[in-house]
Parts: C-alpha cells; sequence; structure tokens
C-alpha cells in the first residue's frame, strides 16, 4: 500500500514532461531501415568510455547510452535528445525540441502570446513561429530531471553546445548566426541556466572558464563566463602582420579557427574557413599558448571531410569524399610526412558515410547501421553497436 502510495505521490508531483533515462530490457531490435549515427562531428563524444547512440527511421527516434569497454547499453534516454555529460557522468543536460505551431489560427495564437509576453520587457525579441527547445538536468542515477531554462531556433535551424575542459559548463548560441546578441550558458554544476549579451562568435572553451570569440572585426577576444568580461587575444592587424612576414596571400580577414582535443585543454588552429568546409587546400596556422602567438604549420594543408586530428595532433583522420565516390571508407593520413593509407575500404552502400573519429589510439566508425572499432594498423575490426545479443 505504502509503495502505491508513493508512486501516486511521484505522478502528481513531478512534471510530465520532464524526460527520463530508463534500463534496457530484451533484446536491442535494430531493423534494416534503421540509421546508426553519433555524434561524430564533436572533439569528444566518448569521454569516460561512454557514448551516446541513435537509432532512427521514418517511424521512430532512440537514443542510448552505450558503454564501449564493456559493449552493452547502460540505459535510453526518453523524450529528449543528450546534450552534454558532466564530469563523473551522472548528470546530463538534455533539451526537447517543439516545433513551431503551423495554420494561421496557431499562427495568430502565438504571435499574440508573444505579444503579451513583450508587455513590461524591455529590449523584448518576439520567437513566433521559431521552434522551442527546452532544457533539462537529468540525475542518471535517480532518474530525476530539473527543468533549467530554453530557447529558440528558426525551423530547419540547429546549434550545438560546446562543453568546457572539465564539463561544468556549456556554451551555445541559438541559430540567429553572428549576428545575433544572445549566448547560451549552461553550469551542470550548479543546475543553471543563463543569457549573456554577446556580438561575437564563441568558438570554444580556451580553459575552463573562458571562451574564445570571434568577433565582428575579425578580432579574436578570450570571454570568462564567470566574471563576464573579455581580453583581447589576437587582432586584425596582428594577423595581417603575420601573414605578411610568413609570405601569405591568403586573406587574413577569412581566417577562421578551428580546433582539437590534447586530452586536456583545446588546440586552436587558424585556416580559410570556406577552404576547409570545402575540402580544399589552405594554410594551416597554430594559435600557441598562453598568449595567442602565431605559427605556420602548412602553407597548403589539405583538408577532407569528416575530419579530425589525434590527440598529438600528429595524424589526420577523414571519411570518404562524396556520395558514391568510395564515401563509405576511412582513411588515415600522417599530415607531416603527407602519407595516406585507407584504414577502411569503401561498401557497397553508396549512401552511407564512414562517420570516423579516434578512441583511445582505435578509430570507431559506421558502417551498414552499426558502429565499429579497428586499430590504427587495420586489425581487430569488431562491431562494437549493436551489441552481440541484438536482433538483425
Amino acid at each position: 500500500m505504502l509503495a502505491l502510495q508513493n508512486k501516486v505521490l511521484r505522478s502528481l508531483t513531478s512534471d510530465p514532461l520532464a524526460p527520463q533515462f530508463v534500463g534496457v530490457t530484451g533484446s536491442l531490435a535494430i531493423a534494416p531501415e534503421d540509421r546508426v549515427s553519433y555524434e561524430f562531428l564533436t572533439q569528444r563524444p566518448f569521454e569516460g568510455g561512454k557514448m551516446w547512440v541513435s537509432v532512427w527511421s521514418t517511424n521512430h527516434y532512440r537514443v542510448f547510452l552505450f558503454d564501449i569497454e564493456n559493449r552493452v547499453v547502460l540505459g535510453e534516454l526518453l523524450d529528449a535528445q543528450p546534450v552534454f555529460l558532466n564530469h563523473d557522468q551522472s548528470r546530463v543536460l538534455c533539451m526537447q525540441r517543439i516545433p513551431a505551431k503551423t495554420g494561421p489560427a496557431r499562427a495568430l495564437a502565438e504571435a499574440v502570446g508573444e505579444l503579451v509576453q513583450s508587455i513590461g520587457f524591455r529590449n523584448y525579441s518576439s520567437h513566433a513561429g521559431e521552434d522551442r527547445e527546452y532544457f533539462w538536468a537529468l540525475d542518471l542515477r535517480r532518474n530525476s530531471a530539473s527543468r533549467l531554462g530554453r530557447s529558440f531556433e528558426p525551423p530547419g535551424v540547429g546549434s550545438t553546445f560546446q562543453t568546457s575542459p572539465q564539463f561544468r559548463y556549456g556554451c551555445n548560441k541559438p541559430g540567429a548566426g553572428p549576428g545575433g546578441r544572445e549566448i547560451l550558458i549552461c553550469d551542470l554544476e550548479k543546475q543553471s541556466f543563463r543569457r549573456d549579451l554577446m556580438v561575437g562568435w564563441p568558438v570554444d572553451w580556451w580553459d575552463d572558464q573562458r571562451l574564445m570569440v570571434e568577433c565582428p572585426n575579425n578580432d579574436f577576444e578570450l570571454y570568462d563566463v564567470v566574471t563576464r568580461k573579455s581580453s583581447t587575444l589576437i587582432t586584425l592587424p596582428q594577423l595581417k602582420a603575420f601573414y605578411a612576414q610568413a609570405g601569405l596571400t591568403n586573406d587574413p580577414a577569412a581566417a577562421h579557427p578551428f580546433f582539437r582535443w590534447t586530452g586536456w585543454e583545446n588546440a586552436f588552429y587558424l585556416t580559410d574557413g570556406k577552404a576547409r568546409w570545402s575540402a580544399a587546400e589552405s594554410v594551416l596556422i597554430s594559435i600557441e599558448r598562453p598568449d595567442g602567438g602565431l605559427k605556420l604549420l602548412d602553407p597548403r594543408f589539405k583538408f577532407e571531410w569528416s575530419d579530425h586530428f589525434d590527440l598529438a595532433g600528429d595524424a589526420y583522420l577523414y571519411s570518404g569524399r562524396e556520395a558514391g565516390q568510395t564515401n563509405s571508407a576511412v582513411y588515415l593520413r600522417d599530415w607531416k610526412n603527407r602519407q595516406t593509407r585507407e584504414l577502411v575500404p569503401p561498401s557497397s552502400i553508396t549512401n552511407e558515410f564512414s562517420q570516423p573519429q579516434f578512441y583511445r589510439g582505435d578509430v570507431i566508425y559506421v558502417r551498414s547501421n552499426a558502429l565499429w572499432r579497428i586499430k590504427l594498423d587495420g586489425t581487430e575490426n569488431r562491431r562494437l553497436f549493436p551489441p552481440s545479443d541484438a536482433r538483425p
């Protein structure tokens, strides 16, 4: 009787919309039409030997927390998408996205609601017609969730949280583009969620509490999320002077930063952003610590698709280039001696992408609706997910 009373009490006091983390019972069925993926474009999708694995088709979407070393599913996240885990992986920031209302009547109702909310608020921006994203801190051990805040995205637009080295803070700039004036800061330790004004674009974390920011005038700053103060790191005149001294003909104003994870902090680089995104050749410059000095690494580095550097920055991993052109292969390059080898050959599936990423000296990639793990020498290529007891 007491157990029933407690269950009824929890149902009355908990938010029915809150996400949940539940165990997976029985075999995990992966249908032929399903697609298996993970956050392969992030720098740290495998921290603590765990990863979030997504399985979806036209009829469903599921996401699982997977123990890589033990090759077991730890549980399933319901009614939300994972954003990032905290340092001991006991808590996850997760997000629920609600599409904008459609149809004349709903659009009118939403516009009226926005008008009512704006009354009495200075500098209020209407979000009528935009999707809503609700963020929760979910305790995985207790399966209890606390709602932290919300943001807005135009339909069809997405954005990604960047996590600090110790997984305490997360930062995101919603899909209004570089011209937007807000960033979102989440503190998973304090379970707080706030908006800070920022005209520039946060690149990623310089250290545990400072973000590198790309400014509209092409300068680079460091923004401290604790003090909410900025300091100059690199100015455009400094970039121009460096380019001239190095004999580079590239446009310094087109320099765009990217980064790799070293195991304890981010290492930052500069290159022409459009060249990198189109997998072309461009300059590769290192941003040195602690003062933002510049070092030319390669005047004509060849970028590729879905690329990653290893922790040391010596090996360069990437997928095949285009659909129908060996896109499912995995390639590994020692970029200093410019030697490339095919780590995994292409499959016969022409619309499949390998999504490779380094993991503890190995590589994890996607092939035929499954995750695989292979050593850098090409040996011990074995399936990780679905687990061996999953039904085909």
